[in-house]
């Protein structure tokens, strides 16, 4: 009788472990982007914007549902670049002059296993201040510029948010 329980409870172990292990993880949303070539998952809350809301240009718009954080994604073959530092050398230059950060605040990081820049600064904008990220990467085909941002009082609460955005990104290669 007592080894029949233990036996039973071996069991039933077992299939928990086999049931919970079978269920797929909850991680966010997953977003690809217009091209397929660029995955993003978002803890939640965030959507899909309209086309051409954010840019007309954007390979992946989204923002929150309450729209209090927003994500855009610009796409550039490696075609007409020399290298990743000679792209990044331009749009780092053009954006810092739309976007009036300093260039010596751009950092080196690691996003999806290539190396990327980064920059994060506030920005009045329409009278009001807004917290920005703008992350300069490279895949093995593409190279992306991806600008989260939301207003200045949410950079503490979204911050967080933003890193796991960032460190989720999946690049998809030909």
């Amino acid at each position: 009788m007592k080894i029949r329980n233990i036996l039973l409870t071996m069991l039933v172990i077992v299939v928990g472990l086999v049931v919970t292990g079978c269920q797929p993880k909850t991680q966010g949303e997953t977003f690809i982007s217009k091209s397929g070539y660029f995955e993003v998952v978002s803890a939640g809350g965030w959507i899909e914007a309209s086309e051409g809301d954010l840019n007309k240009n954007a390979d992946l718009e989204l923002r929150g549902k309450n729209m209090e954080k927003y994500a855009m994604l610009l796409t550039d073959k490696l075609d007409g670049f020399d290298n990743f530092e000679a792209w990044s050398d331009l749009v780092i230059s053009n954006n810092s002059q739309n976007y009036g950060f300093d260039v010596e605040d751009v950092k080196t990081v690691e996003v999806g296993g290539y190396e990327s820049k980064y920059v994060e600064f506030i920005k009045e904008f329409n009278g009001y201040d807004m917290y920005m990220r703008i992350y300069f990467l490279k895949s093995k085909n593409f190279y992306y510029q991806l600008f989260l941002w939301t207003l200045k009082e949410n950079k503490e609460r979204l911050s967080g948010e933003f890193d796991n955005m960032v460190n989720s990104i999946y690049f998809y290669e030909e």
